[in-house]
């Protein structure tokens, strides 16, 4: 119901609020830092991070059970499944991002499939148990606890807390606590429409609008992830190594292969918007979808393009405070316009905001951000990349009158052949170099 899933979109969303305040400095600092210290004192950067997770889950028990017990949370929002959801978002988000620097596809891989599939099959059984929007949320949890407990051993192996080094510590805040601010910052543009859409339309349209943001955002974010998880690491490890002239290109590199893999994705989103919906959501949630579903997309495009490539030059750079002024904008342009907008056009306001905010915040990053690295965009790669999904996009249109679920994997398998063919033609992403390594490897 759409209800019970915007009472489970509250919890989650306040949940990762808090996670992203106090524990993604640690996290961006472990990604950053960990190929400096890998040659030399590994154990000791690693346990300094484990040990200052430790201390401030400690902290946040304290702050989010006196916050229950004094009655600040609302009754809809039990304090603790938030409790217990930022614990274990903040252990697994921590490990993960280890397994990442590190260069561990396998551990990474292990994690992230768990997750998902325990995450969906623990979900469903409790939402048939009839636990509702809490069953969703015990459902993710065991998905990410489950894959921890398997590999409980690695972890405690690392925390020894006598080895906590303060200096790198401090080293790790002074990095991180400017990606604090712009991480929370960007989620409060990700759940600010959905508190506001709650405050003007109820907490039933905020499920409907949620359920299909969230199909469409994470899809496109994910992929665009996926690409971030192989060269940034590859990127921090260049500049290290080999200096900024070829981690720029390495950045560069990236960004071709960013470029081509979410651009097309965004097209489907856009084209076979209402095929879409029909298919994978329930009546009550169609018309919604078929409305917010292209702009949704657009409005992730922007963000994922921005966090996973825009916004490398200030973290390459190290000059991470000036990241916030893009976000800062845009979280302003966005409360300012969902204020305006979601009376005037409802949840489709909601979505034109997201764009126009995310749009601004490339705009800003992008100026800024060539002043701390030179950072530069590969005009031809991506001319080449919007080529293919301009006839990517004809070909769709052509055929996104088609209903039903096996018109939906036609029309997959006609669009994912046909850019298949314009990507290996035209060498998007050096896809022919990355096939060619893959085969000799």
């Amino acid at each position: 119901m759409p209800g019970e899933y915007g009472r489970y979109t509250l919890l989650l969303s306040t949940a990762s609020l808090l996670n992203v305040v106090c524990f993604q400095w640690l996290r961006v600092g472990l990604l950053r830092y960990l190929p400096m210290y890998e040659k030399d004192r590994k154990d000791v950067f690693l346990s300094t991070v484990w040990t200052g997770c430790l201390l401030i889950m400690g902290v946040t028990g304290v702050g989010v059970l006196s916050a229950g017990l004094l009655g600040w949370f609302p009754d809809n929002l039990p304090w603790e499944l938030v409790l217990g959801s930022l614990w274990i978002f903040a252990f697994f988000e921590l490990f993960l991002e280890a397994a990442r620097s590190g260069l561990s596809p396998m551990r990474y891989g292990i994690l992230s499939i768990s997750k998902a599939v325990l995450t969906v099959l623990s979900g469903v059984l409790f939402a048939y148990g009839g636990f509702g929007g809490q069953g969703l949320v015990y459902g993710l949890m065991i998905g990410m606890v489950v894959p921890l407990l398997f590999f409980g051993r690695t972890i405690l192996r690392q925390i020894k807390p006598k080895l906590t080094d303060r200096a790198i510590l401090l080293q790790l805040w002074k990095y991180g606590l400017p990606l604090t601010l712009t991480f929370s910052l960007g989620y409060l543009i990700y759940s600010s429409d959905r508190f506001l859409l709650g405050y003007f339309l109820g907490e039933g349209m905020t499920g409907t609008y949620a359920v299909a943001y969230d199909l469409t955002q994470q899809t496109l974010v994910l992929v665009m992830v996926v690409v971030n998880l192989a060269s940034y690491p590859l990127v921090v490890r260049t500049l290290e190594n080999q200096g900024v002239d070829e981690a720029g290109k390495a950045l560069r590199s990236a960004a071709s292969l960013l470029m081509a893999v979410a651009l097309p994705l965004t097209v489907v989103f856009i084209c076979l918007a209402g095929n879409i919906s029909t298919v994978l959501f329930g009546i009550e949630y169609r018309g919604v979808a078929t409305q917010i579903m292209p702009w949704i997309a657009l409005s992730a495009f922007l963000q994922g393009f921005k966090s996973y490539f825009l916004d490398q030059a200030f973290q390459l750079g190290r000059k991470t405070s000036q990241q916030i002024w893009p976000v800062l904008g845009a979280l302003v342009i966005n409360l300012l316009l969902n204020l305006w907008w979601i009376p005037l056009w409802g949840v489709q306001g909601s979505a034109y905001a997201a764009c126009v905010a995310y749009g601004f915040a490339c705009l800003t990053s992008w100026t800024l951000g060539r002043r701390v690295f030179p950072i530069s965009l590969p005009l031809a790669e991506f001319g080449k990349t919007l080529g293919a999904v301009v006839i990517l996009a004809l070909v769709l249109l052509l055929v996104n009158g088609w209903s039903g679920i096996v018109a939906l994997l036609g029309q997959a398998l006609i669009g994912g052949v046909l850019y298949a063919l314009l990507a290996f033609g035209l060498n998007l992403g050096g896809v022919r170099q990355l096939l060619r390594r893959r085969r000799n490897s």
